[in-house]
């Protein structure tokens, strides 16, 4: 089995609720693909190390959320490297293997 870390950042002004709904639709994708959630760790809201700039909002520090996944079984094709999902707050998930 394969360790993945799937890490989520979204605007640190997103509700609680909605970030759920983001983890919670990422998490199925996982489960559906035949993996499996070893662990998920939150560290908070978190300063970005430089402003991210978008048409009329300016972004200093982020929620992060992160995942440890197993890739159980074979596969016929090997997970996505880059990931997006979009929630009306622009969060961006990320697959890397650990290493």
């Amino acid at each position: 089995m394969v360790l993945y870390e799937l890490m989520v950042m979204v605007k640190s002004a997103t509700p609680r609720a909605q970030l759920a709904d983001i983890l919670r639709r990422a998490g199925t994708r996982v489960l559906d693909s035949g993996g499996v959630i070893t662990d998920i760790t939150s560290f908070g809201t978190r300063p970005l190390a430089y402003e991210f700039k978008s048409p009329g909002e300016r972004h200093f520090e982020v929620r992060v959320v992160d995942r440890s996944v197993r890739r159980c079984g074979p596969s016929r094709r090997s997970p996505p490297r880059r990931a997006r999902v979009s929630g009306g707050t622009h969060p961006q998930a990320a697959i890397f293997p650990s290493r």
